[in-house]
């Protein structure tokens, strides 16, 4: 009969509460960083050069300006190869960052159509583009002060979110802790001990804690055979208290 290890660590098993919280705060990231970064793949940075360049030869389709501040971002669409349809992977995001001031003062000359419009701002350009190009190019302008339902609703779906969530996993905690303590609770009073009839393991078979062994030994002798310990005054004990 092999010893047991009295150093071996037991082995600590995960609540299914604390997965499926886990679950839902990993899935909360996971939407997060999806909100954050989406629209950011496969967008390019052009310089105002450029841009006024691929107006010219009608390769942008759509542009968006908004004005924060000091600064005006400026994003959009455009074809990659105008020889070919604009769809699909053919199409590109942009975006472009400059300062109020020159968004309103630069100056560029502009081809398009065989006219040459000279000193224009960017603003301009894109008037004169959307105005003389006959075709579906888009320039929009957006209010960045405007508030959207994100804007009013949003901090308070995410605190709303969270606190159900930690409300959630204390109540489970709490109701996993109450549920083992009854559970000890009942079973309190009763014993571990086991009768076993018609065992194999012999005293032979028992190896290491000497003392012990030789202390159990007596024992069965006087069930045995008590009156070689009776004569002498031995009483049978009321209980055995073993340490392993």
């Amino acid at each position: 009969m092999p010893e047991r290890n009295n150093n071996e660590v037991p082995e600590k098993r995960v609540s299914k509460s604390f997965l499926f919280s886990l679950l839902i705060v990993a899935a909360i990231v996971g939407l997060l960083m999806f909100l954050f970064l989406r629209g950011r793949t496969n967008t390019q940075t052009l310089r105002p050069s450029e841009v006024v360049e691929k107006l010219e030869d009608k390769s942008i389709i759509s542009i968006d300006v908004g004005e924060h501040y000091t600064v005006v971002d400026m994003q959009g669409q455009y074809v990659k190869d105008i020889t070919k349809e604009a769809s699909g992977d053919n199409l590109a995001q942009f975006n472009l960052s400059v300062s109020l001031t020159y968004f309103e003062n630069a100056k560029f000359d502009f081809n398009f159509e065989g006219v040459t419009y000279s000193d224009k701002t960017l603003s301009e350009i894109f008037a004169i583009r959307e105005v003389k190009g006959n075709d579906s190019f888009k320039y929009t302008t957006t209010d960045v002060y405007a508030t959207t339902w994100w804007d009013q609703w949003g901090p308070t779906i995410i605190m709303l979110g969270g606190s159900l969530i930690l409300v959630f996993f204390l109540f489970s905690r709490l109701a996993t802790s109450v549920g083992s303590s009854n559970e000890k609770a009942m079973t309190f009073n009763q014993s571990r001990a086991r009768k076993i009839k018609n065992s194999k393991t012999k005293f032979i078979d028992v190896a290491g804690c000497d003392e012990e062994k030789a202390e159990l030994q007596e024992i069965v002798s006087y069930l045995k055979e008590p009156s070689k310990f009776t004569q002498f005054g031995a009483k049978l004990p009321k209980g055995i208290f073993t340490c392993w």
